[in-house]
C-alpha cells in the first residue's frame, strides 16, 4: 500500500504534486487549513492550522505514510501588517518544526520539503545546490531558507530529509504567477502587457513534474541531500506570451509592449537538474508547451473542494 502525507494541497504546488502521487495510484493524505471535501477515492482531507498548533499527535491515526511531502506555506501575495509579517514566521519556521518533530518521532522514512531557488542569489547567474543560503529579501524567502536549515538540522539529528528548490512553478491553479497571469488574460481575449523588450528569462516547472521529483525521493530513502527541480528550457517573456497566445484556441488576445522599464531586463537564469538527474535519475516530463496545453486544453477534474 503506498501512502504519502502532503501539506498545503489548494495550493498550486500542493494541488499538482497530489494530482501526480493520485494519478500513481496513491493513497493521499492532504492538509489543508479550510476545510476540504474529497472528490476523488484515494484522497483524504485533513484540516490542519500548522502555524498555530503544535500537537500533531492526531496525525498517528492515519499512519504509517512512505514519505511527508511538506508543501504548506504562507506565500508572498500581501503583506499588510506586522502581524501579516509574523504570520510567515510562525506557519514557514514554526510550522516546519512542528513538523518535523513529529515525522522524527513518528519514524517517517523522508520528509520531503519543498523550497524555491529564491533562496539562493548566485551573481553568476547559475544556481547550484552547493550555493550557500542567501534568499531574496523577503520576509515569505528568509522564512524558507530558515525551513531549509530546520530540514538540514534533523537531517543531523536521523530524519531522512530532501529540499527540492523549485524554479518558478506553473500548474492548475491560477495565481499571480506569470503564466497563470498570461492564461487568464488569453482566455478573456485581453492584451497581453510586457515590459522593456520582454527579453527577461525564467526556468519554468510544471507541478506534475516537481509531484514526479517526490516521487523518486521517496522511492530513494537513501538520499537525503538539496537538489534543484526545474525544467530543461530557458524562455523570455516574449517567447512565453506567444506560446499562449498559440495555445489558446480562438484567443484574440496580442502582446502589447508598454512604456514600463523592466528592472530585470535580460535577465538570464542557468538552473541545472544535473544531481537531481544524478542522484534521483530525474528529468522533466513536461516541456513547457506540454505543461500549457494540458493546463488551458486538457482541464483536469478536481480532486477537492471546499465546504
Amino acid at each position: 500500500m503506498k501512502r504519502v502525507l502532503i501539506t498545503g494541497v489548494t495550493g498550486l504546488v500542493g494541488d499538482g504534486i497530489c494530482r501526480y502521487f493520485l494519478n500513481n495510484n496513491w493513497d493521499v493524505f492532504g492538509t489543508s487549513r479550510r476545510g476540504i471535501i474529497s472528490q476523488h477515492p484515494r484522497f483524504f482531507p485533513i484540516k490542519l492550522e500548522l502555524g498555530s498548533n503544535n500537537n500533531l499527535d492526531f496525525l498517528n491515526e492515519h499512519l504509517p505514510f512512505q514519505a511527508v511531502v511538506h508543501n504548506a506555506a504562507k506565500l508572498p501575495h500581501s503583506l499588510l501588517n506586522d502581524e501579516d509579517i509574523d504570520n510567515y514566521y510562525h506557519c514557514n519556521v514554526n510550522g516546519t518544526r512542528y513538523l518535523l518533530d513529529w515525522a522524527e518521532g513518528s519514524k517517517i522514512k523522508t520528509f520531503i520539503y519543498i523550497s524555491s531557488t529564491g533562496n539562493i542569489r548566485p551573481k553568476n547567474g547559475d544556481f547550484k545546490e552547493e550555493c550557500p543560503l542567501n534568499p531574496n529579501p523577503n520576509h515569505y524567502h528568509i522564512s524558507k531558507a530558515m525551513g531549509e536549515m530546520l530540514c538540514r538540522a534533523y537531517n543531523e539529528m536521523g530524519l531522512n530529509t530532501v529540499i527540492l528548490r523549485v524554479s518558478a512553478p506553473y500548474g492548475y491553479v491560477s495565481n499571480k504567477s506569470v503564466i497563470s497571469k498570461f492564461i487568464q488574460l488569453g482566455e478573456q481575449n485581453k492584451k497581453i502587457e510586457l515590459w522593456g523588450t520582454g527579453s527577461r528569462s525564467q526556468v519554468f516547472t510544471f507541478v506534475e513534474d516537481i509531484g514526479y521529483a517526490c516521487r523518486l525521493a521517496t522511492e530513494n530513502p537513501s538520499v537525503n541531500d538539496i537538489y534543484n527541480i526545474a525544467g530543461n528550457e530557458s524562455i523570455t517573456m516574449n517567447e512565453l506570451a506567444n506560446i499562449v497566445i498559440d495555445t489558446i484556441p480562438n484567443t484574440r488576445s496580442k502582446i502589447f509592449f508598454s512604456n514600463m522599464k523592466d528592472p530585470q531586463e535580460g535577465q538570464k537564469r542557468n538552473i541545472s537538474n544535473n544531481k537531481a538527474k544524478q542522484e534521483l535519475n530525474f528529468e522533466p516530463q513536461f516541456n513547457l508547451l506540454a505543461g500549457i496545453e494540458k493546463i488551458i486544453k486538457g482541464k483536469e477534474k478536481p480532486f477537492w473542494s471546499f465546504i
